[in-house]
C-alpha cells in the first residue's frame, strides 16, 4: 500500500475526529454481482462544516486489489445543492486522483453526480432518486464500466439497496448495506 494512500486516509480520520459532534457520513459495504462471482468493496464517507456555506468531505474505497481516498472542500450556496472538489491518491502506479461532485435535492427528489480522473483514468457515478416515504426510495443508477439501471433503497439509519444494471448486453447486480452516521 502506498505511503501517500495511508497519509490521505489518516487525514480523513483526523478531520472526522476533529469535529465529531458535527460530522456526518456513512460506512458502506457494496458488492458487484456478475457471472456467479461477488466483488465486495468498503466505502467510507465523512463530511462536516467549516464556516457558513463551506465544509469539507472525505471519501475512501477499499476492495481486493484496489484502493483510493480523497478529501476536499464543499460549498452549499443553498440547502438543496452542494458542490465538492477533492484530491487524493489511488493504488494505481500513477497515484494522484481528483474528483468533483454535485448533489441536488428538493422535496422527494435527489440527484448525485460524481466524476473522478487521474491515475487510472476517468470514472463517473450518477444516482437519481425519488423518495417514496421516510424509508424507501426508487431511482436510476449509472456507473462507468458497470452499467445503468433501476435502483431501490430501503431503510433509514441502516439501509440496504440494490440495482440491476445493463451494460453492452450484459446484466449485473450491485447490492449494498449502509450505516448512516
Amino acid at each position: 500500500m502506498s505511503k501517500h494512500f495511508v497519509i490521505v486516509v489518516l487525514t480523513i480520520f483526523l478531520l472526522a475526529g476533529s469535529a465529531s459532534a458535527q460530522v456526518s457520513g456513512y460506512i458502506e459495504l457494496e458488492s458487484l454481482v456478475y457471472d456467479g462471482s461477488v466483488t465486495p468493496s468498503l466505502n467510507l464517507y465523512f463530511r462536516g462544516p467549516i464556516r457558513g456555506p463551506w465544509g469539507w468531505s472525505a471519501w475512501s474505497l477499499t476492495s481486493e486489489g484496489w484502493s483510493e481516498a480523497y478529501v476536499g472542500p464543499t460549498y452549499a450556496p443553498a440547502d438543496w445543492v452542494e458542490f465538492s472538489l477533492s484530491v487524493g491518491v489511488e493504488s494505481d502506479p500513477s497515484t494522484f486522483r481528483y474528483a468533483g461532485s454535485v448533489w441536488m435535492g428538493r422535496g422527494r427528489w435527489a440527484l448525485l453526480s460524481i466524476h473522478e480522473d487521474g491515475g487510472s483514468g476517468y470514472w463517473y457515478k450518477y444516482l437519481g432518486t425519488y423518495r417514496l416515504n421516510e424509508s424507501a426510495a426508487l431511482g436510476v443508477f449509472s456507473q462507468r464500466s458497470v452499467g445503468t439501471g433501476p435502483y431501490l433503497e430501503l431503510g433509514k439509519k441502516f439501509q440496504v439497496w440494490g440495482a440491476v444494471l445493463f451494460l453492452d448486453g450484459e446484466t449485473l447486480g450491485l447490492i449494498g448495506g449502509k450505516i448512516n452516521l
